[in-house]
């Protein structure tokens, strides 16, 4: 179970090669993509089953808005409420067995 924000990407394998000199470096591949065991690319991001929604930082929120400007920043302190994590997989996890036993 995956829970929070979709990932956004950008996995983008890396090319590890040496000069004629012996140099050691790294780069991004043209030629390799990530995949999953099935061939398909999954450098555009991880897809979740649950989502938490960041909520919005009112204390940032508020001094932004005495200087003028709308800041926007998130809080991710709601990925560290236990209960509601445990309540979201408590009922993940119920379905699945649902699911398995109808199937």
């Amino acid at each position: 179970m995956l829970i929070g924000e979709p990932s956004s990407g950008g996995a983008c394998c890396i090319q590890v090669g040496t000069d004629a000199e012996g140099l050691c470096y790294i780069m991004s591949s043209g030629q390799w993509r990530l995949t999953d065991s099935e061939g398909t690319v999954v450098e555009g991001g991880c897809s979740i089953d649950m989502p938490i929604e960041p909520v919005s930082n009112s204390l940032i929120d508020s001094l932004a808005g005495v200087i003028g400007i709308s800041s926007g920043v998130p809080t991710y302190m709601n990925y560290y409420d236990d209960e509601a994590l445990d309540q979201m997989m408590n009922e993940w996890y119920e379905e699945m067995e649902q699911g398995e036993l109808a199937a």
